[in-house]
């Protein structure tokens, strides 16, 4: 990542009292490398994501299977509760 240069210009595409921003000059091989990471890094990132996504279901099964008993139980028991106060007050 080169910073960006400030010069001023007597001419070419500025006026003479405006300031040109150019680019720095890199060398040869630098211009024409193109910064890829090929097949495997694609394959990492597609394993990576695999994962992770495997991950994210399995824990929010496993929320499911330990979360709904905190909430179905005590339900369970209030229902029962109210049913049998109904079922009191008619006797």
């Amino acid at each position: 990542m080169g910073r960006y240069v400030r010069t001023r210009s007597s001419g070419s595409g500025c006026g003479a009292s405006l300031s040109c921003t150019t680019l720095p000059r890199h060398s040869r091989s630098q211009e024409r490398s193109l910064i890829t990471h090929g097949p495997f890094g694609i394959l990492w990132v597609g394993i990576g994501l695999v994962a992770f996504y495997i991950a994210l279901v399995w824990i929010n099964t496993l929320l499911g299977f330990l979360l709904t008993p905190l909430f179905t139980l005590p339900a369970t028991r209030l229902m029962d509760s109210i049913n049998n106060r109904k079922a009191r007050k008619r006797d």
